[in-house]
C-alpha cells in the first residue's frame, strides 16, 4: 500500500492516504452531471454565491457556519481516485472510500466507512471496514475484527477538501469571481470551474502552505508540469465544485471534482468526492453486532 500511496502524493498533496475509484478513465457516470436540459443557466458573482452558501450553512442561532458536515449533523461522504498513464489511459491503481456518520459541536461519531485499495502494479486489491463510536474504533478485514482505543472519531484525510471549500478566500483563489447558476424544477446548483491555474491553487492550499506563497507555487507548478506533458493532455486539467440546493435554499449536496498530472512522474490523477446530508436510519455493520451486540 506504501508503494501506491507514493505514486499519488506528488500530484494530490493533500490528500495522505489517497483516494481513488476503479475505472479506466472518466465516464459520464463518474462526472457530475449536467443539469436538467430546460435548466436556466446565468452568471453571477461570487460574493452572492458565497451569500447564498453561508446564509444555507448558518447555524441554528443565525451564526456564521462554514462547514457542511456540522450544518447537516448527519452525513454521507464518498471520495475515488484513480492513477493512469496519460498517453496510454493504463489504470495503475484505485481507491475507493465512502462513510457514514454524526457530527455535532465539531466532534464526528458513528462514523461506519468501507476503504478498497486497487493496486495494479503490484496485484494487490483489499476491502476494509472501520466503525468507530465514542473512543472505540473496530476494524474489519478478512474476516477479522481488531480494536483499538481512540481520542476521537476522526474523518479520513480527503474530506479536508469538503471541510474547507467555504473557508475564507478559498472559492475566490481556486475559481476566480465568476460562478454560473443554474436554475432547475428541484432548486438549483452553483457551478464553480476553473483550469491549470485553479488547479494549482487548490494543491497548494491542501498542502497547508503559507498562503502569502501561492503564486511562487502556481509558476513552478506549471513550469514542470507544461515540460512533462502536452498541450492536448494538459487541456484536460480541470477543477469543478457543484454545490446543489433544493427549493427552500438548503444545501442537499456537494460534488467536487478535478483532473490533476504530477510534477514528478508521468502520471494524471483523476478525483470525485461526493457529500450529502444523510437520511438514512443509520444502524451499525452487522459485523460489530454479531460480535459485540447481538452476542451478549
Amino acid at each position: 500500500m506504501k508503494n501506491l500511496k507514493s505514486i499519488f502524493c506528488a500530484a494530490m498533496l493533500f490528500m495522505v492516504c489517497a483516494v481513488m475509484c476503479v475505472g479506466c478513465s472518466f465516464g459520464e457516470d463518474n462526472l457530475p452531471s449536467d443539469s436538467d436540459s430546460d435548466s436556466k443557466q446565468i452568471t453571477i458573482s461570487l460574493t452572492e454565491a458565497e451569500s447564498a452558501i453561508l446564509d444555507a450553512l448558518q447555524n441554528k442561532a443565525g451564526q456564521i457556519n462554514r462547514d457542511a458536515f456540522q450544518k447537516w449533523g448527519q452525513f454521507e461522504f464518498s471520495s475515488s481516485v484513480r492513477a493512469f498513464i496519460p498517453d496510454t489511459n493504463e489504470l495503475r491503481g484505485s481507491v475507493k472510500t465512502s462513510l457514514i456518520a454524526t457530527c455535532e459541536n465539531g466532534f464526528y461519531d458513528n462514523m461506519y466507512m468501507t476503504y478498497e485499495l486497487n493496486d495494479l502494479m503490484y496485484d494487490k486489491h483489499s476491502i476494509r471496514e472501520s466503525y468507530t463510536v465514542g473512543d472505540i474504533q473496530y476494524t474489519y478485514e478478512d474476516s477479522s475484527v481488531d480494536v483499538e482505543n481512540v481520542d476521537k472519531c476522526d474523518l479520513p484525510s480527503e474530506a479536508d477538501v469538503v471541510k474547507k471549500l467555504f473557508a475564507d478566500d478559498f472559492l475566490y483563489l481556486v475559481f476566480g469571481n465568476k460562478v454560473t447558476k443554474e436554475v432547475t424544477t428541484d432548486g438549483y446548483t452553483l457551478v464553480f470551474r476553473n483550469g491549470l491555474q485553479g488547479l494549482a491553487n487548490f494543491l497548494f492550499i491542501m498542502s497547508d502552505h503559507d498562503v502569502d506563497d501561492i503564486k511562487e507555487y502556481e509558476e513552478s507548478y506549471l513550469e514542470q508540469i507544461e515540460e512533462m506533458y502536452s498541450d492536448a493532455e494538459l487541456s484536460d486539467a480541470f477543477v469543478q465544485l457543484l454545490v446543489e440546493f433544493d427549493k427552500q435554499n438548503n444545501i442537499t449536496e456537494i460534488k467536487f471534482s478535478y483532473v490533476t498530472f504530477e510534477p514528478s512522474r508521468y502520471m494524471r490523477s483523476e478525483a470525485v468526492i461526493v457529500a450529502k446530508k444523510s437520511t438514512e436510519n443509520f444502524q451499525a455493520p452487522q459485523w460489530y453486532l454479531d460480535r459485540f451486540v447481538d452476542a451478549k
